[in-house]
């Protein structure tokens, strides 16, 4: 693997490091050169390429996949083929669940209740969009550097299945060693599946054992198939709700919204987990990304699997429509077909409180029977029996003081529940009995007092697209309670409502719930924390990658950074709603300064150094002066005190001293006038050689030659001749 490190994919990913490899791909670290991010990019066995199924599959799930847009599901930004098939995926520093299993580093039962819960949120999403996973297994279990969990590699299984390269014929659906009982029979597979295959992997992450595990991928998967699972009494709580996900039969299984409620339910009876022991993806010697123990047994099926090509719209099998608290399948634009809303009064993120805290359970809604039943998805129905008369009075008296009874009867329930011993399915009657009579008994009364004929029904109104003073008003007039929550659906104005539950025209008597949604506006997004010093370009090009705007441009000096590259950005706040202009403030260079003083007359050494710590740039002309010494700065050029730009050219205009002179011709002349010649220019004269009296033969230095002005001159006269 380390050969590609350095090689950049589509132009744009470069691979900084190894992560790890498995049977059908090898996983880097990269560098994102567009968006200046780190992603993981995991680049498939270069034999797929060969195979066009493949490929057109790949490119279908991998968009699929880019479209679940989930917490705890990790994003799919880009996929591609460079020589072989690619797929670029957020990078989650804080390693898998694989990796920490394979160091020796087992979770606690509540540790593994965190991670369980996020799991099953995340297939709870991606089941309702008629996504199934197939291959749910602990190096698909990735952690942030915070350790939220994100689920990985949904649509690959699926597009694996189709590669000619892998099987021959059939689909791979999934790691033999984390299988589901249908998977082993090469039935259709659908979201209850997934939780059968997180059931196992949590048994593994507390026990370090998988339930089943054989000698041979066929002992396990037969034992799979013949008997249900019965998890470890070291799970303690968990127990119950493993049980529930581990069921042979598919109809017996929880579903992963059932899993999640019997979950946040087992919370109050277990301590606040520690922080996850995480390795880091990149930590020495972490385990690789494909699973050590897969052997490279895959589970093959000869029945197509839901959301093959041509077949109708995907629908996961046996996963219920959502519906509202009265039971009525939810019209399109309902809470559960938009991004979940943010609950205002809230407690603990995603509603689950532990054992130190005083509710029993809080999912951000008033406690019902619809959600007691759902603990036990085979709990019977119940007879409501004969029909009383209740006065309006005694009506609302009845549901206020069911609500108070209702904690404490849930509680002793679940306590009924887990003092049952652990086995499967003949031991469970006694929870269900106890559930039968706290539902029919809650149930009964509620039904008893909405049925009476002196309680008047009334439709509720169709709120979407109106204000809060709306839904105050229709709730105020209906003796109805309303609940407020919010989110950020983006495209809705702010203040509107985009979502209520129950949906126009259920009928609601005075004392029910009424939930609406108003909008904040655009969804948020996070302003990258590393803009700094990029340039202008880039910044606005980061920004409108997740959907904020370039605002306005800030000059400031700055005597390091170069003009043009952000200083920093105006925002307080690091999240805001998409659309957003963000202000940035822009390096200017360094502020203008003047040109020192005091320079005329300075020595041309000592001037240069003084112009360059201003931060100019010195040139130098020299020019003859007769009154100047020479290397003294005549004049400066612009003057001194004038207001430059950083780096612009100052001229020293520096002295040569007086001009050099050319030795005049004297030859011929009497000593005394070629004297008065020779000092007319500048020159001195010196000694005479010769008679005086006679004609000037010469000097020394020669007539023409220049010399420096003061040069003594030495005349040369012709020697005397006898007549």
């Amino acid at each position: 693997m380390a050969e590609q490190v350095g090689r950049v994919l589509g132009e744009r990913y470069r691979l900084v490091a190894p992560i790890g490899a498995g049977a059908s791909a090898r996983v880097y670290l990269a560098d994102d050169t567009t968006l200046g991010r780190q992603v993981a990019v995991k680049l498939l066995h270069e034999a797929l390429s060969q195979d066009q199924a493949f490929l057109d599959r790949f490119a279908r799930e991998a968009r699929m996949a880019a479209q679940l847009q989930h917490a705890h599901i990790v994003a799919v930004h880009d996929w591609g083929y460079d020589g072989e098939p690619f797929i670029v995926n957020e990078f989650c520093s804080g390693g898998s669940l694989r990796s920490m299993l394979d160091r020796g580093r087992m979770l606690t039962p509540s540790q593994a209740l965190l991670v369980g819960l996020e799991a099953a949120r995340a297939l709870e999403h991606a089941h309702r969009r008629g996504v199934v996973h197939r291959d749910i297994k602990p190096s698909n279990l990735l952690f942030d550097a915070d350790g939220r969990l994100r689920i990985a590699d949904f649509g690959l299984a699926r597009a694996l299945a189709e590669a000619s390269t892998t099987e021959p014929t059939g689909a791979v659906l999934g790691t033999a060693r984390y299988a589901s009982p249908e998977q082993a029979r090469g039935q259709t597979v659908d979201g209850r599946g997934d939780v059968y295959s997180l059931a196992l992997v949590l048994v593994e992450a507390v026990t370090g054992r998988v339930p089943f595990e054989a000698d041979t991928t066929i002992g396990t998967l037969m034992a799979r198939v013949e008997q249900a699972m019965e998890p470890p009494e070291e799970l303690g709580p968990l127990v119950r709700p493993l049980e529930g996900a581990g069921a042979v039969e598919v109809a017996d299984r929880l579903d992963a919204g059932g899993l999640s409620v019997m979950l946040m339910a087992t919370a109050e009876r277990l301590p606040r987990p520690e922080p996850l022991p995480l390795v880091g993806a990149l930590a020495a010697g972490a385990a690789p990304v494909g699973d050590p123990t897969e052997h490279g047994t895959r589970t093959v099926t000869d029945q197509p699997s839901v959301g093959s090509a041509g077949d109708p719209p995907p629908v996961v099998a046996g996963i219920p429509p959502a519906t509202d608290s009265a039971g009525t399948p939810r019209a399109a634009g309902s809470p559960t077909d938009a991004a979940d809303p943010v609950d205002a009064d809230a407690g603990t993120p995603g509603g689950v409180h532990w054992d130190d805290e005083p509710e029993i359970i809080s999912t951000g809604s008033a406690f019902t029977p619809e959600t007691v039943a759902s603990l036990d998805p085979r709990t019977a129905e119940f007879d409501p029996g004969p029909e009383p008369a209740f006065t309006r009075r005694e009506h609302r008296r009845l549901e206020r003081s069911t609500a108070r009874a209702l904690a404490t009867q849930q509680s002793a329930a679940r306590a009924a529940y887990d003092s049952v011993p652990s086995a499967h399915s003949r031991r469970r009657w006694p929870w269900v009995i106890v559930a039968l009579l706290l539902i029919g008994g809650v149930g009964a009364a509620i039904w008893f007092a909405r049925e009476s004929s002196e309680v008047a029904a009334v439709a509720a109104p169709d709120l979407i697209g109106g204000s809060l003073d709306d839904a105050e008003s229709a709730a105020e007039a209906n003796g109805w309670e309303l609940e407020k929550l919010e989110g950020r659906p983006g495209e809705v104005p702010i203040g509107e409502i985009y979502l209520q539950d129950p949906v126009a025209g259920t009928e609601l008597v005075e004392g029910d719930t009424l939930r609406v949604t108003v909008s904040l506006g655009e969804p948020l997004a996070t302003i990258p924390p590393d803009l700094i010093g990029l340039s202008v370009e880039d910044v606005g090009l980061r920004l409108s990658a997740i959907g904020l705007m370039l605002g306005e441009e800030i000059p400031r000096f700055d005597e390091d950074v170069p003009a043009g590259l952000v200083l920093e950005v105006s925002s307080v706040v690091p999240d805001l709603p998409r659309g957003t202009e963000v202000d940035v403030i822009v390096s200017s260079g360094p502020a203008p300064r003047e040109v020192p003083s005091g320079l005329v007359g300075m020595e041309v050494q000592e001037a240069t150094a003084l112009v360059e710590s201003a931060r100019f740039v010195v040139t130098v002309d020299r020019r003859y002066d007769e009154e100047v010494p020479e290397d003294s700065v005549i004049e400066v050029d612009p003057a001194e005190g004038t207001e430059l730009e950083v780096q612009s050219e100052v001229i020293l205009v520096v002295s040569d001293g007086p001009e050099p002179v050319e030795i005049p011709d004297v030859e011929g002349l009497d000593v005394l006038t070629a004297a008065e010649m020779l000092e007319e220019v500048g020159l001195c004269i010196g000694e005479t050689e010769g008679p005086a009296n006679n004609e000037v033969l010469t000097t020394d230095p020669p007539a023409g030659e220049v010399v420096d002005v003061d040069t003594c001159v030495r005349i040369i006269t012709r020697e005397s001749t006898d007549g």
